[in-house]
């Protein structure tokens, strides 16, 4: 049982960094699965790597027609 004001300032610190942990914990799982997906099934990482910023696609059918 908290039986002062500190106790429950402690304990309340206490819970926010373990929830902080929690989140970055869970943060750095998704990121390691999203780079793990175009390992597993193929592809490129990391979708803005021609620069523009736009799809290869898109970017040679403005060439084709002249832009």
């Amino acid at each position: 049982m908290i039986t002062s004001t500190f106790e429950l300032l402690a304990d309340t610190r206490a819970k926010i960094d373990s929830v902080l942990l929690s989140v970055d914990a869970k943060r750095d799982f998704w990121l390691a699965e999203a780079n793990l997906a175009p390992t597993i099934y193929g592809g490129r990482s990391g979708g803005a790597e021609t620069g523009g910023g736009e799809p290869e696609a898109v970017a040679d059918a403005g060439e084709a027609a002249g832009h």
